[in-house]
């Protein structure tokens, strides 16, 4: 009685988007991207607090990849300072 009517045929519209995806092929291609999005969608601003460069084997390449998030904000450390 209070259901929602349209409930049954967006259920049957998102199970034949996504076994049209398995049956491309695209499945892992579509599960990483959907991950990608949510990831940019949840974190807003990623704000790093310093000390990137004492942290580990090939702090450059952490680097790299913050760089790469589209809201990132870096405060850097002493470490990060004397790295430079």
């Amino acid at each position: 009685m209070f259901g929602d009517s349209g409930k049954k045929d967006r259920e049957t519209y998102h199970e034949n988007i996504l076994h049209t995806i398995i049956e491309a092929g695209q499945a892992d291609v579509f599960i990483l991207s959907l991950c990608d999005t949510i990831k940019r969608l949840i974190v807003d601003k990623l704000h790093i607090v310093g000390d990137i460069f004492d942290r580990g084997a090939r702090p450059d390449i952490v680097l790299d990849d913050l760089m790469m998030h589209h809201g990132v904000d870096i405060q850097w450390g002493n470490h990060d300072i004397l790295w430079m």
